[in-house]
């Protein structure tokens, strides 16, 4: 025999227990305007530390790998022998030097673009009230400075391969050649995802 369960819980009277207040949108509670800034930086900064675990992680297999293949040898088919193949690269090092000073100069942009980024978001709603002025502040390019340095730095990357191949070194010369452009070339893209 069947029974009938009803899904709905009663109290001792029979009558239904009180609603909870109905919350939707995913915003907490809070009324309809308010953005909740806190949970954008927790996720941002979430995601942030995700991306910066990521690229680690690719360069510290990439630095592992390159370890491990300078150190193994290979079998020579000719001479039925073991054979160490790793060759020397001489590297463009004031190219890259430059380059790594263009890096560093991006990074002091870019902190000063999310600087002038962060108090012109702050000073938004004061210059939406009529009648209020802040004054004439002079904005600086930061963020297209950025942009300019990164640009700068992938064709010195170019001119640096191109200061390789001129030297007699290609990507299938020798391991260690190959290494070196693999290196180049995350690091280009690592950039460019930026």
């Amino acid at each position: 025999m069947a029974t009938y369960t009803p899904s709905t819980r009663l109290d001792d009277i029979g009558h239904k227990p009180p609603e909870p207040p109905a919350r939707g949108g995913g915003d907490d509670g809070r009324s309809g305007d308010v953005p909740d800034y806190g949970a954008r930086l927790r996720r941002a900064r979430l995601g942030l530390i995700f991306g910066i675990a990521t690229v680690c992680m690719v360069f510290i297999s990439l630095t592992s790998a390159y370890v491990f293949r300078r150190g193994l040898p290979s079998f020579d088919g000719g001479s039925n022998s073991y054979v160490r193949d790793w060759g020397s690269v001489d590297l463009p090092w004031a190219l890259l030097g430059i380059n790594t000073a263009i890096l560093l100069a991006s990074s002091v942009t870019m902190e000063f673009a999310r600087r002038q980024a962060a108090r012109l978001a702050a000073l938004a709603p004061v210059k939406s009230i009529p009648g209020v002025s802040l004054g004439e502040e002079k904005d600086f390019p930061w963020l297209g400075l950025t942009v300019i340095l990164g640009l700068c730095f992938l064709v010195g990357q170019w001119m640096a391969w191109g200061a390789l191949n001129n030297s007699g070194f290609y990507v299938s010369t020798n391991p260690s050649s190959s290494f070196v452009f693999l290196l180049t070339v995350t690091h280009a893209i690592h950039l460019t995802g930026e």
